[in-house]
């Protein structure tokens, strides 16, 4: 896993995910539930990870999502990790074998 000390969460422009590096974060956060007033969507992720993915880490958000779908968007936006902040059963994180999972607690 790619170390971190600091994560923005929240991003969902270009503009702010390069103030977060600008201010010393280590990671940035892209939040894939969509209830969420910060929800992002995948092409706008896509578009905030190409521009940042060599100069910070980005961490996928999900609340209660598949793990499926977690996998693909992970593999899709060559994401650094997954937060998981839901209730999501441990199986979940399991299930994603092979990419770096942080739980929120």
């Amino acid at each position: 896993m790619r170390r971190f000390r600091i994560k923005i969460c929240g991003i969902s422009t270009i503009e702010d995910a390069m103030r977060a590096i600008e201010s010393g974060a280590d990671a940035i956060g892209l939040n894939f539930y969509e209830q969420s007033s910060r929800y992002v969507e995948a092409f706008t992720a896509m578009e905030i990870s190409t521009a940042v993915h060599s100069a910070i880490a980005t961490v996928g958000v999900f609340v209660n999502s598949p793990a499926s779908d977690i996998a693909e968007l992970t593999e899709h936006l060559q994401l650094s990790a997954v937060q998981l902040h839901g209730d999501e059963d441990p199986k979940i994180a399991d299930a994603l074998d092979g990419i770096d999972v942080v739980r929120a607690i």
